[in-house]
């Protein structure tokens, strides 16, 4: 299950991100813009990591960990602009046990997901935010 966050924006500006090495994909802006308006003790955040399907960085709160993944939405094709769609996805690592067992579930409550949200959803510059719960 994954928790997913979309939002337009143009105060994200993705072309001076690093070049994803997999795929010409962008997404760390959003996880820098992430780290610094969501950092709170004891939540840990690595660096932004390029992936074949865009950018992730891991949270750790606790013993929970997430993998926090970040896109934006760019077709060359369309006309320049300054606002872009962005999309964050947010897992939980859950072990083999829990899988089985069913526990440790991802939730709207949890305390990494709440804030990502809140952050989001309270940013006037960000328009457009539809949050999902992908099963």
């Amino acid at each position: 299950m994954a928790y997913l966050l979309t939002f337009e924006t143009a105060l994200l500006d993705p072309s001076g991100e690093s070049e994803n090495p997999h795929n010409p994909i962008r997404g760390s802006t959003v996880l820098d813009w992430l780290r610094h308006n969501c950092f709170s003790e004891p939540l840990r955040w690595t660096e932004p990591e390029p992936e074949d399907w865009g950018w992730y960085i891991d949270v750790v709160d606790g013993e929970d960990s997430f993998l926090v993944g970040g896109v934006c939405f760019e077709n060359p094709e369309d006309e320049p602009s300054d606002s872009h769609e962005w999309l964050i996805q947010i897992h939980k690592q859950r072990s083999i046990i829990d899988k089985l067992l069913g526990r440790n579930r991802l939730s709207p409550a949890d305390p990494v997901v709440a804030l990502i949200r809140d952050a989001i959803m309270n940013e006037p510059g960000f328009a457009k935010v539809e949050v999902e719960e992908d099963a």
